[in-house]
């Protein structure tokens, strides 16, 4: 959230609370897809994914998909063992 283009557009203002997301592809037999996790999901849903996470590993991915772009924003996920 306060990368140099992000400040620029919000006047020079920081971002200091819940300023981290995460966006992660996966891939199934349909091909690659974008999946986001935003800035007020992310330290309960992203930090999970990013600290425990490996290649390889398996999600359930439930979210919204916007029209006109393959990339979902995820609501919940599960990880299968």
């Amino acid at each position: 959230m306060n990368e140099t283009v992000n400040l620029a557009k919000r006047g020079g203002r920081r971002v200091e609370n819940n300023n981290l997301w995460l966006n992660v592809t996966f891939e199934d037999d349909t091909g690659p897809i974008i999946c986001t996790i935003d800035r007020f999901k992310y330290s309960r849903m992203g930090k999970p994914i990013v600290e425990d996470g490996r290649l390889g590993d398996w999600y359930l991915i439930k979210g919204t998909l916007r029209q006109g772009f393959r990339k979902i924003y995820v609501d919940k996920w599960r990880k299968l063992d």
